[in-house]
């Protein structure tokens, strides 16, 4: 499998199949372009800037690829229609998902992270932490946190917020700092597409805070209940800032926030993504795929909302 791109951050070889051991030696990958005529999938990541390959062999499968969501998608994709055989991508109607992270019912025999008896708001000492890296976006979650601020207590670490913790040292950000001391946390998104759900959400539910999700995905369909708080479900800022000091105020009702964690497990998925593309060639090997229609699947205006028209009390 090879994708027309230098920069491969799988890994080569088996690497990328770590995390599902019954498929190695049955799918490599490379990004060797001199093996292109021995290869049967290309993956290519449409964020970067695509070389495009010099021909195109019968058996080769193209595959459109990207984390991130249309708005970050810097090609006019009407023009790729017909061009690509399978997506990979964060959305629920991709061929092959390409996601941050995923919650997995438990079964009999896993054991459960959660302690009924703990108190999981013991020894925190503040309310609300947000490391913010890109100070306007998209999706205005800048303006919404803003607004929230008025109202309680945000630590802004990133963006003149006033506080720091280095970027690259995350054990110590979010292992330590916020499992610590902060109770909950803006995962806000930079934009608001459909199904776009990315690290900031599940990074945080591996560890014991709360997060406060701004975006466009269908939290029904992706997290446990009760798990998330979602910035929809309240009038304003000012109302949702009103729902934060009630659960402060109470740790019975903070602590229902993990009670899910009894009957289901999440965690960052990243590692799987390379089982997922392998799993699904094996399966189609030698049958015709094509992407019927690539601007309903990745359109920016078939996708994603205007932030005037997501936010309520602004």
């Amino acid at each position: 499998m090879g994708r027309w791109k230098i920069d491969w951050r799988w890994g080569e070889g088996d690497l990328p199949l770590v995390s599902c051991p019954g498929l190695i030696g049955k799918c490599e990958f490379t990004s060797n372009h001199s093996r292109l005529n021995e290869s049967e999938i290309l993956l290519f990541c449409m964020r970067d800037r695509i070389v495009w390959p010099p021909y195109r062999l019968s058996h080769h499968k193209w595959v459109f690829g990207m984390t991130e969501c249309p708005v970050y998608t810097y090609v006019n994709v009407a023009r790729l229609q017909g061009l690509f055989n399978l997506t990979m991508t964060y959305t629920r109607t991709a061929t092959v998902p390409w996601v941050y992270g995923s919650c997995k019912r438990l079964s009999p025999t896993d054991k459960p992270t959660y302690n009924a008896s703990r108190n999981y708001a013991a020894g925190k000492k503040h309310l609300v932490a947000w490391f913010v890296g890109h100070c306007r976006t998209s999706s205005r979650r800048e303006v919404y946190a803003a607004a929230l601020a008025e109202h309680i207590d945000v630590h802004k670490y990133g963006c003149g917020g006033g506080y720091s913790c280095p970027r690259w040292d995350n054990r110590r950000c979010h292992s330590v700092l916020l499992n610590n001391d902060y109770k909950f946390y803006l995962s806000f998104e930079n934009s608001l597409c459909r199904d776009y759900a990315t690290e900031k959400i599940w990074q945080i539910l591996e560890i014991n805070v709360v997060p406060i999700v701004l975006g466009y995905a269908n939290n029904t369909d992706l997290f446990p209940p009760h798990s998330v708080i979602d910035v929809r479900d309240f009038a304003s800022p000012r109302h949702l800032a009103d729902y934060l000091k009630e659960l402060d105020a109470n740790d019975t009702l903070y602590n229902e926030y993990f009670r899910w964690r009894a009957e289901y497990w999440c965690s960052e998925a990243a590692h799987n993504n390379g089982c997922n593309i392998c799993r699904h060639a094996l399966a189609m090997r030698g049958r015709r795929e094509v992407v019927k229609d690539l601007v309903a699947e990745w359109g920016r205006k078939e996708n994603c909302a205007r932030p005037n028209n997501y936010y309520r009390g602004m």
